[in-house]
């Protein structure tokens, strides 16, 4: 069987949740499987921010993400006027004839499954055209959430449409079960979890510095306010903000306050190593509401407290799971040194990866039974 995933994020992207997906989906497969990796294209109208970050220094690129066996990884340019009706009429016509040709030289006799990661007219129009096997919509974001206006308006209609024609929807958080309970028995929750076979043993030794850590996208939903506050009420304290930045910190950060460009995986960890408490400072919006974000499963297979504000699945946690949140009715600096004075011990950090590794997740699901049945 051959999946044609239409994938949220460009392949030699940092490993995400499609990237484990289709590793999982190959290691089950037992080279009886082959996955067809179609990188995203814009879907929203250009914005005033766009030409904003043209301006700006580019971000170090990370390095290209290995590329298992069995795996073909498919780049398609077109326009940025999908929101548009004759935008996304043209731009399903021409990548459609364009992706055709291809898929059917690849997939020759095989049978066909389709996974969609981000919904687009281009997956949508494969679901209707290829008459899979198997169709599952991974719904990991509130995706018609990260844009405004008609573009807005054009993903949410998409949305529904690829929500409706799959065979099985898949969701990563409470909001999102909520969303999709239309689909009633063809939804799943396949929470989020972490690659922990790349993970060092667990270790409890910390060289005496007390430094609150985030590694992760520094978007639109990023409070630098959080940062700012945390790092006046720790003087002594390091705050290390490690990832690409798209939304501008203030212009005087506290002298506290450390950033560290885009690292791959591996760099990651060696910063995780360095922390003290692992740091979600995001705002609560109604994109944030629908996340349960991946850091919180790394932090936590480090044995590092989660220091967060109270959004999304977040909201949910306590300290019993590792997690102090900050909200109108805790101060921040009484949380902060909950967080600081958590216990830890490694069989609690053994048990934990045991439990939220991304190939437990997928096989109590039994989602690929599904699939390749």
């Amino acid at each position: 069987m051959t999946l044609v995933y239409f994938a949220p994020v460009v392949w030699d992207d940092y490993p995400q949740r499609p990237h484990y997906f289709v590793r999982h989906f190959l290691r089950y497969a037992r080279g009886e499987g082959t996955v067809v990796w179609i990188d995203p294209y814009p879907s929203r109208l250009p914005a005033i921010r766009d030409l904003e970050r043209l301006t700006r220094e580019p971000s170090p690129r990370l390095p290209p993400e290995r590329r298992p066996e069995g795996l073909t990884v498919i780049s398609l340019r077109a326009l940025p006027i999908d929101p548009l009706p004759v935008g996304r009429w043209l731009n399903r016509e021409v990548l459609w004839k364009v992706l055709s040709g291809r898929l059917q030289a690849i997939i020759g006799g095989d049978r066909v499954a389709i996974g969609v990661g981000r919904p687009s007219g281009l997956a949508l129009a494969a679901l209707r055209a290829l008459g899979p096997a198997a169709s599952v919509y991974d719904a990991m974001d509130d995706f018609p959430e990260f844009y405004r206006g008609i573009s807005k308006r054009s993903v949410s209609i998409t949305e529904r449409a690829v929500a409706e024609t799959v065979g099985l929807v898949l969701t990563s958080s409470s909001r999102l079960w909520d969303k999709f309970e239309w689909r009633g028995p063809c939804r799943i929750m396949v929470r989020n979890a972490f690659e922990m076979s790349d993970l060092p043993p667990p270790t409890l030794e910390k060289d005496g510095r007390r430094v609150f850590g985030y590694v992760g996208c520094i978007g639109a939903w990023f409070d630098w306010g959080v940062v700012v506050d945390l790092a006046a009420s720790f003087p002594d304290a390091a705050v290390h903000i490690v990832g690409p930045c798209f939304a501008r910190p203030p212009r005087r950060l506290p002298p506290n306050v450390r950033l560290f460009p885009v690292c791959g995986a591996e760099r990651a960890i060696d910063h995780f190593q360095t922390f003290s408490v692992g740091l979600i400072p995001f705002k609560r919006t109604r994109l944030t509401d629908g996340v349960d974000p991946i850091k919180y499963y790394g932090y936590r297979a480090m044995g590092l407290p989660v220091l967060s504000t109270r959004f999304g699945d977040m909201g949910r946690r306590g300290p019993a799971d590792g997690a102090f949140l900050v909200d109108d009715d805790r101060p921040l600096s009484r949380v902060a040194a909950a967080a600081l004075e958590a216990p830890a011990d490694t069989a609690s950090i053994e048990h934990f990866r045991r439990d939220h590794a991304w190939e437990r997740r997928f096989d109590e699901a039994r989602i690929f039974e599904r699939v390749l049945s």
